[in-house]
């Protein structure tokens, strides 16, 4: 019974640090949109930066005290994907605002070389799960 206490207290610690992570990054977003003298490619870095130690501290706590080894690895991984696509649905919603200029070439050519580069990390990160798990199931049936 101590364990699952244990389990519910780590989740409630989680969700607080994931809020605390939304609301910095939602008033980074206002003050990229609504501020004029804040830089609104400033404010995507800022999004960045901290959804990505966010979610690298989430995954490194949720991990503490953990049995399992299988638990205890791929936090960078799963903080880079996190954070790309973060990003990416930030300067989507800049995009189709308008606040983020995409009416000139460059701009639409980074938006568009930008999907591209999200969706190899995509299928990266669930490929190599599976290709971890199928050399996994492979080693014990020799």
């Amino acid at each position: 019974m101590a364990a699952e206490s244990d389990k519910i207290q780590r989740w409630k610690t989680t969700t607080k640090i994931a809020i605390v992570i939304i609301i910095a990054d939602l008033g980074i977003f206002a003050a990229g949109v609504f501020l004029e003298d804040f830089p609104i490619s400033l404010s995507v870095v800022g999004i960045g930066i901290i959804t990505f130690f966010g979610m690298l501290s989430v995954a490194k706590y949720q991990s503490i005290g953990s049995q399992n080894e299988e638990k205890d690895t791929g936090h960078m991984r799963t903080a880079l994907a996190g954070m790309l696509v973060c990003i990416y649905v930030v300067v989507v919603v800049l995009t189709m605002t308008g606040d983020f200029e995409s009416n000139n070439a460059n701009s639409a050519n980074i938006v568009e070389h930008f999907s591209q580069v999200i969706m190899v990390v995509i299928i990266f990160y669930f490929g190599s799960k599976a290709a971890k798990e199928i050399a996994k199931a492979y080693s014990k049936g020799k």
